[in-house]
C-alpha cells in the first residue's frame, strides 16, 4: 500500500538524518529544577503529563536524571508533598547521544541499550535537546499523539493557501508534510533558516524569499521567531 511504502521510505531515510532533526529544542524543553519551591515542584510532578520528565539543578546542563511518571504517586506524602530525597533517589542516569548520531543508528542503539529517552548534545557537551524512542518511530509512522497530548497546532492551512507554523517546525516536516523545497543543510527549524538568511532576529511583519516562497514573521520574541506564515503561491515581487 502506498503507507507501506512511505513507511518503507522514511525508515531508509533515517539513516541520512542526524538526532538534532527529531530532537525537542532545549528551549521547548518542559523539566523541573530541584532548586524550585516545593509547592512548584509538588505542582509540576503531580500535574505531570509525560511518561518521564527531565530533573536537572538550575541548569539543564546540570541534569540529574529523568522521573518517571509511574513513580510519583509512590513519593507522595501526606497532603500531596513531594518527598525531595526519594525524588532525586528514583531518578534515572542520564544517556547522552552526540548530536551528528543518525536516527537509524540511535533506534538500533535505543533499542539495544534498552532506553527509550536521551538528551542530544554537542562537541562540548552542552546539552541541545532531547530525543526519544517516539520521536524517532513519529520519523517513520508520522505523528503519534497519547491521550494527554493536545492536537497539534505546528501546522495549519488557510482557505487562501498559507501555510502557518511555529518557528520551531523542523524544516524536513515542512518538506515532507507540505511538498516544499527548502534547504536542510543550512538549519533544522524554520526559524533557524529565517535568521540564518536575516543574520539577526527579524522584527513582526518582515518578508522574505526563499526558494521563490514568501515567508513572513507573524510572531516573535525578544530572541526567538514563534510563528511564520508560508505563501505556497510563487511570487516575483514583495510589496
Amino acid at each position: 500500500t502506498e503507507n507501506y511504502e512511505e513507511m518503507v521510505l522514511n525508515l531508509l531515510d533515517l539513516q541520512k538524518v542526524s538526532v538534532e532533526n527529531a530532537m525537542v529544542p532545549k528551549n521547548d524543553i518542559k523539566g523541573l529544577d530541584i532548586n524550585e519551591s516545593e509547592e512548584n515542584i509538588n505542582s509540576k510532578l503531580i500535574d505531570i503529563k509525560h511518561t518521564r520528565l527531565p530533573v536537572y539543578s538550575k541548569s539543564l546542563n546540570n541534569l540529574k536524571g529523568f522521573i518517571n511518571k509511574k513513580h510519583v504517586p509512590g513519593l507522595l506524602k501526606e497532603n500531596n508533598i513531594i518527598n525531595i530525597n526519594q525524588l532525586i533517589s528514583c531518578l534515572s542516569e542520564p544517556y547522552y547521544i552526540p548530536e551528528d548520531t543518525s536516527l537509524l543508528s540511535q533506534l538500533i542503539i535505543f533499542k539495544k541499550e534498552k532506553k527509550r529517552i536521551g538528551c542530544v548534545v554537542d562537541e562540548y557537551g552542552d546539552i541541545k535537546g532531547i530525543l526519544t524512542l517516539d520521536d524517532i518511530l513519529e520519523e517513520i509512522v508520522g505523528q503519534i499523539e497519547d491521550e494527554h497530548d493536545s492536537p497539534s497546532i505546528k501546522h495549519q492551512s488557510d482557505n487562501k493557501g498559507n501555510i502557518h507554523v511555529n518557528g520551531d517546525v523542523t524544516i524536513r516536516d515542512l518538506n515532507r508534510l507540505h511538498n516544499l523545497k527548502f534547504p536542510e543543510e543550512e538549519a533544522s527549524t524554520i526559524a533557524g533558516l529565517i535568521i540564518n538568511l536575516a543574520k539577526r532576529i527579524p522584527e513582526k511583519g518582515e518578508h522574505f524569499f526563499i526558494k521563490n516562497y514568501l515567508l513572513t514573521i507573524t510572531s516573535r520574541t525578544k530572541t526567538r521567531v514563534t510563528k511564520v506564515q508560508i505563501s505556497k503561491k510563487k511570487a516575483r515581487t514583495i510589496s
